[in-house]
């Protein structure tokens, strides 16, 4: 391999890698925009419980076991 192939293939490893770390750095913006959302979410809830402004939702609560069947069905 000659000197000036050697360089063209350094240039086309280094581009692969500037496009691998663009794609991981996108991502991770992705990753982080959506956690500062949840964040800001979970601080409103906050202030809002701190407030007074949050009722307890109201949940049917306890097992309920499975339905039996009836003898007609089938699945």
């Amino acid at each position: 391999m000659t000197k000036f192939e050697e360089v063209i293939e350094t240039l086309k490893f280094a581009e692969k890698n500037k496009e691998q770390l663009n794609a991981i750095t996108s991502t991770l913006q992705k990753v982080i925009t959506e956690q500062r959302k949840s964040v800001e979410a979970l601080e409103k809830l906050l202030s809002e419980i701190e407030s007074g402004n949050v009722t307890p939702a109201k949940k049917r609560g306890g097992y309920r076991g499975r339905r039996k069947k009836e003898e007609g069905q089938q699945s």
